[in-house]
């Protein structure tokens, strides 16, 4: 069996590249350090997978900021869909080719 803990280590950098990128609630344009959202960034590598849609990792990321900062924090779900958008296009470079 392939140890997979290499792919989601860089699907959870890349995810939290995004989350840097995209700041859905603001905490790095206030000063929040880079890695910010890694404890988010790691429950959506741990949660999303190849071949998913983007509504499907829309849902899954809104879920997990909901979970992490509540509902009123966390906004409503169309702020994520540009994330997953992005996260969609690692979950594909990242896919094993064979």
């Amino acid at each position: 069996m392939v140890n997979q803990r290499p792919l989601i280590n860089e699907l959870q950098q890349g995810i939290q590249e995004v989350l840097c990128y995209h700041d859905p609630i603001t905490l790095v344009k206030r000063g929040a350090p880079k890695d910010e959202y890694s404890p988010e960034s790691q429950t959506i590598a741990q949660a999303v997978a190849p071949g998913m849609t983007i509504q499907e990792v829309t849902e899954i990321t809104h879920a997990e900021f909901r979970k992490w900062f509540d509902h009123k924090i966390a906004g409503g779900v169309e702020k994520y869909e540009d994330i997953a958008r992005d996260i969609v296009k690692l979950l594909d470079k990242n896919q094993d080719p064979q």
